[in-house]
Order: C-alpha cells, then sequence, then structure tokens
C-alpha cells in the first residue's frame, strides 16, 4: 500500500476527510492531558510521530517551541500540514517514526497518539528506541495507546485482536 496520497478506505483517514479532528482513543480530553503531562515550554525541541492532519500540533504550537519537527510516513497528510505550519522553527518531514533522519539527543520532547497500536510488535520496538535515540537526557516520551486486559490474556486472543484491530483500521 502506498503512503503518497491519503487512503480514505482507512477509517482514521476517511474520518479525517469527513471532518472529525480527534482521531485517536481517549479524544480530546486524553490528546490534552498528554500535552499538559509533557510541559512544553519555549525552550523544548518537539517531536510528534505521525502528525496526520495536526489537530494535537496546533495545539501544541501555542506553547511555542524552540523547534517542532512532526514526523509524517503519508505524503498526503504531510503537504496538508507544511502548509498549516512551516516557518523557520517548525517542519513537517516525510518519514518513518522508526527511523527518523535526525540527530541523536535532538529532542526534549517526543510524543505520539494511538499510532503504536497499529503496528506489529516488533515496529512498536523500533519506534520506541528510536524515540529513545532522539531524546536527550532527561527528555519525555508522551503517548496514549490502547491497551489489552488482563495482563495474563492468552497470546493467541491476543494476536487475534492485534490483526484484527490492525485489519480495520
Amino acid at each position: 500500500m502506498s503512503n503518497k496520497i491519503i487512503n480514505t478506505e482507512q477509517g482514521h483517514w476517511l474520518l479525517a476527510k469527513m471532518g472529525k479532528k480527534v482521531l485517536r482513543p481517549g479524544g480530546k480530553e486524553l490528546t490534552l492531558k498528554l500535552i499538559k503531562g509533557l510541559k512544553i515550554s519555549n525552550s523544548d525541541n518537539v517531536i510528534e510521530f505521525a502528525p496526520g492532519i495536526g489537530y494535537t500540533a496546533m495545539k501544541v504550537l501555542k506553547f511555542n517551541p524552540k523547534s517542532y519537527t512532526g514526523v509524517e510516513l503519508n505524503e498526503e497528510a504531510a503537504t496538508l500540514l507544511k502548509r498549516k505550519i512551516n516557518s523557520n522553527n517548525r517542519k513537517i518531514i516525510i518519514g518513518n517514526a522508526s527511523n527518523v533522519m535526525l540527530e541523536d539527543a535532538s529532542a526534549d520532547k517526543v510524543y505520539a497518539e494511538a499510532m503504536l497500536t497499529m503496528q506489529a510488535d516488533h515496529r512498536k520496538s523500533e519506534i520506541i528506541k528510536e524515540a529513545y535515540r532522539l531524546l536527550k537526557k532527561g527528555g519525555l516520551y508522551g503517548i496514549h495507546e490502547l491497551g489489552l486486559t488482563p495482563d495474563n490474556l492468552n497470546e493467541d486472543t491476543k494476536a487475534k485482536i492485534q490483526h484484527e484491530l490492525a485489519t480495520c483500521i
């Protein structure tokens, strides 16, 4: 599947094209709680994985961080977001969150919302390792994701749920 244009067959892109702005579990409330917990200031270099249509980016940019970089895999979404926020210290790059072409320890804050949920386990690990690589010592990685309970859930059941979730999203 290409990531050049927004695939309106994917549920979250279809909803975005219809005007839905908050496309994650927990909705606006959890997004605002995540941002508040990161305590973004004007001295922070911030990286967002998968900013999509930019709802959270616009909230974060109100804190006027020193820099903001959105890493978006989908070229059409990246182009749309570039038009909204492009300036000297604000940029969108087209890339994969598991291999961001930025320097080690280049961010004070890295965050993403409901993107790990849609990834295979090995890709989740790659993305988390990349966030760690990008963060300065003492930096914060903010996420919110779906979780399966109970912790001792049967592996076959867990695999089936993850597969069905990835397929329907």
